[in-house]
């Protein structure tokens, strides 16, 4: 480990699927980890991550194809 913090992948308890409603644009990843694997519901042993290219902080932006309403949890 060479001290980057590495995200964990998305639950399958997520309301929406990101990638069908939305850009993801991240300052930067790993060539083999890609920031699409933090919305593949592959977790877990064995599962993907993304990583950073780069060590310090990152930014992920999430940029809606229409406006969305923030909900917590399922009804």
């Amino acid at each position: 480990q060479d001290g980057r913090e590495i995200a964990s992948p998305a639950t399958s308890a997520m309301m929406m699927s990101i990638p069908d409603v939305a850009s993801v644009l991240v300052s930067s990843e790993e060539p083999s980890y890609p920031i699409d694997h933090v919305f593949d519901d592959r977790n877990g042993p064995g599962g993907t991550r993304w990583v950073a290219g780069e060590v310090g902080e990152q930014t992920i932006i999430l940029a809606f194809d229409h406006p969305q309403r923030p909900t917590e949890g399922e009804s």
